[in-house]
């Protein structure tokens, strides 16, 4: 194998003097920091596009770790972490053309993969641009240094109506960090912290000053700061287990006043509407949908005020205008579907003139104001990673402020353009539980909806290459089996012969029903019906069954594993289900304010739920031939059907569960995803109309 181990170049601003690469389908541009494909340029981080050109000057070969560091980070010693966060951020651009593949070496290092025809060749530079506008560039110390870094992309902005001038961390504690939110004057940040134990804790900090000055510290996790328009008081949620409340906290006092009483599934973003009323988002009674509420504070009275439509999720996570005329929610239609939706506050309190903003159904995690209410800023995975966007009140066509490879999901607004961001550095590590565990994989992106099939081959969805795509692997390499980029990507599970892996993924602003068959590699769609979904699952080779969301909530539905047939939902066992699990020989329901699993079966044709006697846990839990697998903090426990139980693992009960467990069906072994090295910090940008 041919393995590059030193590299001779000259260092410094040896990118500003590199010509434009052809690379496949794509064009580098590694002066402006640009990637740019048939479709859509994306921007990346200086050291990203280091790493980027030394493997084309590679082309074929494997440069090795030491090399890549040497070249990329000048030889000064940096962490396996800093690599592996790099490649996989450079893995994401090369997304742009799905024919280019960076290959992970073990132990040695990486190799860049093209066709032949693809091969790295220099084209003619273009020709030299006007002279931009001087920037001001703000330089932090070594400790947060890597927050700066990964955000410098916000400062290299296509030309457009908006831009921002600074960026700068605000919280790099270690951990997960979010829900940030803005005072009115801009001078302080509130946030929400997750501590070791899995509560979250709100704290308060100077937008200028080092360490955070913590508010809460209870039992229950508190979350969704937001300010009133005086500064002197935040309203928040919280939840301790099945117990959820709105709360005001008065700054200057330091008392708490829990206002109303809320559904702990469906509680959002609670939001001042003036002194006298909070806006928030709970369940409409007697149905699992969002809705936007109103509350007096000082009746404490409250009324919902928007209607959502028949089967949709509902509304959520209202936001308040500056001036306080208009209100901003999230309306999701479907897990991965949603809607920005902007409304006017009339004198009486409801709602007037409500209105779609966006209609492209991509996801909208994070929304804020502009600062002067013109115009609403939103994260968004709709440029297939996630990123800022804006789109004017009056609506049109979103346009992408913010390029680059860092995460930006939570936001909160501020005055004079400036704006609190959360930025998401993913980390999923996969390994099987027990003694002589090994580690499967670990990568620095999401890993969701894991599946074994019969054969032992492992099944998931991860983000890794920028949109959510099924990945399987049955060796030491991972292998990508779609290239979707779908809104939303998941529940992923082996059809019996263990040949076929079917999924869920949103196509035309709907969720449909995929089965993709290993032999030919390409995804067939089968479903076409309006509706949410979730959980498919095999009850024989030639059925299928899966959640699916009606006007009164979640109902059975079955179809044979063909597509042939109509979808057939089985409304005579409720519409109250809330999830479906499968496993070696069996599929497992869960029914709303049922604390037993439902064991789902086919009898001569007619589907059946049989009530056991197993409660339904509160931690992450896998099926299995016998019984159920439970985390049981990092042991696991083994409930049998008849109602008996065995430790299988002996661990610490108070320590974090892993977020998902699968059991494979040939050996009984059992794999857990560990998202315990995600980590969330907070920054600070500014944002001016050009």
């Amino acid at each position: 194998m041919n393995v590059i181990g030193q590299i001779q170049t000259s260092r410094g601003a040896w990118l500003a003097r590199r010509d434009p690469i052809r690379l496949g389908s794509l064009t580098l541009r590694p002066s402006s920091l640009e990637v740019a494909g048939p479709t859509e340029t994306v921007t990346l981080e200086p050291r990203c596009m280091k790493v980027l050109v030394t493997l084309c000057d590679h082309l074929g070969a494997t440069v090795s770790r030491d090399a890549m560091i040497d070249q990329c980070w000048d030889g000064r010693i940096v962490s396996d972490a800093a690599l592996n966060r790099s490649i996989a951020q450079v893995r994401k651009a090369l997304a742009l053309d799905p024919a280019l593949e960076i290959e992970t070496i073990p132990r040695i290092g990486y190799r860049l993969k093209a066709p032949a025809d693809g091969a790295a060749a220099r084209v003619a530079p273009p020709p030299v641009p006007e002279a931009p506008r001087k920037r001001t560039w703000l330089f932090v110390t070594a400790g947060v240094a890597a927050v700066s870094v990964a955000l410098l992309s916000w400062l290299l902005l296509p030309r457009s109506e908006w831009r921002g001038d600074q960026v700068r961390p605000a919280v790099t504690d270690p951990g997960v960090e979010s829900y940030p939110a803005l005072s009115p004057n801009g001078d302080r940040l509130a946030y929400a912290k997750l501590s070791p134990d899995g509560r979250w804790h709100l704290f308060v900090k100077s937008v200028d000053g080092a360490q955070g000055r913590q508010l809460t510290a209870t039992t229950a996790s508190d979350t969704w700061p937001s300010w009133r328009g005086d500064g002197e008081a935040l309203a928040f949620v919280r939840v301790a287990g099945r117990k959820c409340a709105v709360v005001v906290l008065d700054l200057i006092t330091s008392n708490q006043t829990e206002l109303t009483s809320c559904d702990p599934d469906h509680i959002g973003h609670p939001t001042f509407a003036g002194p006298e009323r909070l806006l928030y988002s709970d369940a409409l009674p007697g149905t699992d949908q969002h809705a936007v509420y109103s509350l007096s504070l000082g009746d404490r009275t409250a009324r919902p005020l928007s209607t959502p439509p028949a089967g949709a999720h509902g509304d959520m996570d209202p936001i308040v205008s500056p001036d306080g005329r208009h209100v901003v929610f999230r309306r999701v239609q479907a897990w991965g579907v949603d809607f920005l939706m902007v409304a006017d506050l009339a004198p009486d309190g409801g709602l007037a003139n409500v209105r779609a903003l966006t209609d492209d159904g991509w996801k909208a995690h994070g929304v804020a104001w502009s600062s002067d209410g013109r115009a609403v800023i939103y994260s968004s995975n709709r440029g297939g990673d996630w990123g800022l966007w804006l789109v004017g009140v009056a609506g049109g066509k979103p346009q992408r402020i913010s390029l680059g490879t860092t995460a930006i999901t939570k936001i909160g607004g501020g005055p004079d353009g400036r704006l609190a961001v959360e930025t998401y550095h993913a980390r999923s590590d996969l390994r099987w539980l027990g003694e002589g565990s090994a580690s499967v994989k670990s990568v620095m992106a999401d890993v969701w909806t894991l599946s074994i099939g019969p054969k032992g081959d492992l099944a998931y969805v991860s983000n890794e290459s920028g949109s959510p795509e099924l990945w399987t692997q049955s060796s030491d390499q991972p292998t990508r089996l779609t290239h979707l980029k779908s809104s939303y990507l998941h529940d992923t599970v082996w059809n019996v012969a263990g040949d076929g892996i079917a999924f869920i993924a949103v196509h035309n602003r709907a969720p449909q029903i995929f089965m993709l068959p290993l032999r030919s590699g390409v995804p067939v769609q089968l479903t076409d019906v309006p509706g949410d979904k979730a959980n498919p699952a095999f009850l024989t080779p030639s059925r299928m069954i899966w959640l699916g969301r009606g006007q009164h909530g979640w109902r059975l539905v079955t179809m044979d594993t063909g597509g042939k047939t109509a979808p057939a939902p089985q409304d005579g066992l409720g519409q109250d289900w809330t999830a479906l699990k499968s496993g070696p020989g069996s599929v497992v329901g869960i029914k709303s304010g049922d604390p037993y699993l439902y064991r789902i079966s086919l009898d001569n044709g007619v589907v059946r739920a049989d009530r056991t006697q197993l409660q339904c846990p509160d931690t992450p839990f896998a099926v299995a031939k016998d019984g159920i697998v439970v985390a049981r903090g990092t042991g696991l426990v083994l409930r049998r059907w008849e109602g008996t139980q065995h430790e299988l693992i002996r661990g610490d009960d108070d320590a974090q569960p892993p977020a998902e467990l699968a059991v494979d069906p040939k050996t009984g072994r059992v794999l857990a995803v560990d998202r315990s090295g995600n980590q969330s910090d907070l920054a600070l940008m500014t944002l001016s109309r050009r």
